[in-house]
Order: structure tokens, then C-alpha cells, then sequence
């Protein structure tokens, strides 16, 4: 047989749409994942984990007329509102418009302290933004770097021991996009009525994190809390005989456990919606494609009780510490034996995207990136009392 003869059955499939195309009597060609369009959206149903995930696209991320209002709104009700149906709402490359956020702190607020984390350790030093910029230039290459993850910092102003500054330039910004401003946490789909942006509880905030890597232990910064150890064995080093290992290396992870996004403290506690975009790190390198920056694991919201049972979530915890375990497809697989839904979700660069309220995620960061994140006390889970609806789970 020819090559364009073995060929010619899958340029076929792709003229005819997709599909399932007969090869041989025991082989056939399947699309992968199931993807359909309806009204300029794509639903993704997970082909594994049997979710669904709502997609859209856009190359010109602030235009802002009728068409791309009526447009959001439709994509917000079918996100939102209703029975709910997707474990994630995705716009791609919709925040493309935006600066990269460490060069543009470190421009507009060189002197602003930040907290980071050194690379390879538990360690919490601070920093000034204009010096972390200049640490991550240093040791960026090919979509990672080396100089640790910044900690959470607030874009509305500090209560107590936050970290941060108001940022109206940057809250601008972000409002330019007809995707963001009505979800804002003061943005007209909020049931939030706030004074002033500085009154948010629920953000934004910002983070970036350099991306999982396996690094020798020669790379890794040492403490500078621990003390080195002085003198050594000398009669022991004459006569011991040093083993031919491969290089040690250490596996530098880079992920948030499985968590549920809440609002509220005590008795008034429940889950709520949550929005995000992503920003990849690339140092003025050029670049082509968005590549990808977040690895997702989503839960359906009708499976919150179970999934938050089978892995013994402690929903009064904060998101880094709801979930002791990460799911492997092992795990994955024997919950999706008990009739759990997930989706598997891969989220690129210059992606903005929502997560509706009692879907439980998990997030493991592949390359370097900036997160901004907030909750979104979505008016469809309020009633007109002000109070959330009976939908709503509480720990």
C-alpha cells in the first residue's frame, strides 16, 4: 500500500467534519475530544472524564460593540445561570491585550516590597519587584525559570499582613476587556455593591510561579537560615570509596490540590465562582503559538459531596490546604469507576478563564506564568434576599 493510499482515510475525516472512519475491520479513527460548536461557542466533552468544558475564541480581546456584548451575555448564561452543565468556562487568547505583569511592576512600582520563595526551598525572603524582575530575566530559558514562585500579592490595597498596593492603573486595564468587567468582583454581574474597589475581600490578586522542573541539586539555592556545617571527616574520606551515580536531581513541584473556591468565614462560608487569566513568562523572547501553562483537573459540580468525601477535602481550609493527596489518573480512574465526572483541561497563555461554584480543581503550573485571580459572587446564586440559593454548598 502507498502512503497516500494509507493516508487518503484520514484526509477524508478531516474534509467530512470528523467522525469515526472505517480503516479495517478492527480498526477505526475516532475524534478526541468530542467537540461540537453551538452559537460561535465549543462544548469539549471530556473523552476520559465525561464533563464538559465551554470554549471561545477571540483576536481582538478589547473590541467592546452590540455584537460582542450580546455575545459575552450569551456565554455568561450559559456558564452561570441554570442547572450547571461545564466545569469550565475558557476564552482564548483574550487576554492578549495585556502587558506582561512582572515588567509592568516592576515599571510602575520598582520599589513595591513582594515576598518570593527561593527557589528549591521553603524559604520566604522579601524583594523589591524591580529585583525579582531581574532574577527571573537572569534564569529564563525555554518557558521556565529558576529565581522561585512570587507570593500572592493584592491589586486593591493590604489588610494586616498582605502584601500588595491599590493599583487603579492596572484595575483599568483589566476592565477594558469586554470579557472582564462584568465579572469583576464589583463588575455588574457581582452581587457585591462596593464603595470603592479597595472595599474587595476577593481580590484580584497576582502570583507567578516558575513551573514544575526536574533540577540537580547543585542549582538549588541553599537556606540562608541554616547554618554550614563546619570541618569534616578527613581519615573517613581517604579510605571511602566514592559510588558512580547518576547526577542527583530533585523534582521541584509546582501545583495547588484539589480545592473548592469559597467566600464567607464561619456559618455565612459557601463556594463561589472564581475568574482568572493567565500571562506566560517570556522575557522579551518572540514567540508564535500561546503555549501552555496550566495543567487542570475539574470536578462536575453535581459530584462536589463525593469528591470532597472520597478525598477527605477540609473545606475550612484554604485553597493550598483543602487536599493532602494529588489525583493521578489512577485515582482519577476509580472515581470515574464510582460515576464521577472530570474533565482534564490544558490552559494556555493569554487564556481568561471561569470556574463556576462547587467544581473542585486542582492546577499544576507546566511553565512559567502569571496568574490573577478573584472570586466572583455571581448574582445568579443570590436570591433577592441577598442570601445564596439552596444549590449553594457550605462545609
Amino acid at each position: 500500500m502507498t502512503d497516500a493510499q494509507q493516508t487518503e482515510p484520514v484526509q477524508n475525516a478531516i474534509k467530512n467534519g470528523g467522525g469515526a472512519v472505517k480503516l479495517s475491520s478492527h480498526l477505526q479513527l475516532h475524534d478526541a475530544p468530542a467537540m461540537y460548536q453551538a452559537n460561535k461557542m465549543y462544548v469539549e466533552v471530556s473523552s476520559n472524564g465525561g464533563a464538559s468544558v465551554l470554549h471561545a475564541y477571540t483576536y481582538q480581546p478589547t473590541r467592546c460593540d452590540h455584537a460582542v456584548r450580546q455575545f459575552m451575555q450569551d456565554f455568561f448564561d450559559q456558564l452561570f445561570f441554570g442547572h450547571p452543565q461545564y466545569v469550565m468556562g475558557i476564552i482564548h487568547n483574550a487576554a492578549s491585550y495585556l502587558p506582561d505583569p512582572i515588567d509592568y511592576l516592576a515599571q510602575r512600582y520598582p520599589q513595591m516590597t513582594v515576598r518570593y520563595q527561593l527557589f528549591g526551598r521553603k524559604d520566604v525572603d522579601s524583594i523589591t519587584t524591580s529585583q525579582f524582575q531581574q532574577r527571573v530575566e537572569t534564569t529564563y530559558c525555554n518557558g521556565t525559570y529558576r529565581a522561585g514562585p512570587l507570593m500572592q500579592l493584592s491589586l486593591v490595597g493590604t489588610v494586616q499582613e498582605e502584601i500588595g498596593s491599590y493599583m487603579p492603573d492596572f484595575l483599568n486595564l483589566l476592565e477594558r476587556s469586554p470579557v472582564l468587567a462584568p465579572v469583576m468582583p464589583w463588575g455588574e454581574l457581582s452581587n457585591l455593591k462596593l464603595n470603592s474597589r479597595c472595599d474587595s475581600d476577593d481580590g484580584p490578586i497576582l502570583w507567578v510561579r516558575p513551573g514544575e522542573q526536574i533540577v540537580s541539586t547543585t542549582d538549588i539555592a541553599k537556606s540562608p537560615h541554616k547554618k554550614r556545617k563546619t570541618g569534616s571527616n578527613e581519615l573517613r574520606n581517604l579510605y571511602s570509596v566514592p559510588r558512580i551515580n547518576a547526577p542527583r536531581e530533585s523534582l521541584l513541584e509546582d501545583r495547588t490540590y484539589c480545592h473548592a473556591d469559597h467566600v464567607g468565614h464561619g456559618l455565612d462560608r459557601s463556594t463561589t465562582a472564581a475568574v482568572g487569566l493567565l500571562k506566560a513568562v517570556h522575557c522579551g523572547a518572540s514567540y508564535s503559538t500561546n503555549r501552555i501553562v496550566k495543567d487542570v483537573i475539574a470536578f462536575h459540580p453535581d459530584d462536589f459531596e463525593r469528591v470532597a468525601t472520597k478525598l477527605q477535602l477540609d473545606l475550612y481550609e484554604p485553597p493550598a490546604s483543602q487536599c493532602v493527596q494529588w489525583v493521578e489518573d489512577g485515582k482519577l480512574n476509580q472515581l470515574r469507576r464510582e460515576g464521577i465526572r472530570y474533565a482534564h483541561i490544558q490552559l494556555c497563555d493569554n487564556d481568561i478563564y471561569f470556574i463556576p461554584r462547587n467544581v473542585i480543581h486542582q492546577f499544576k503550573t507546566v511553565s512559567a506564568c502569571t496568574s490573577i485571580a478573584w472570586h466572583l459572587r455571581h448574582k445568579a446564586y443570590y436570591n433577592d434576599n441577598n442570601s445564596t440559593t439552596d444549590s449553594d454548598h457550605t462545609p
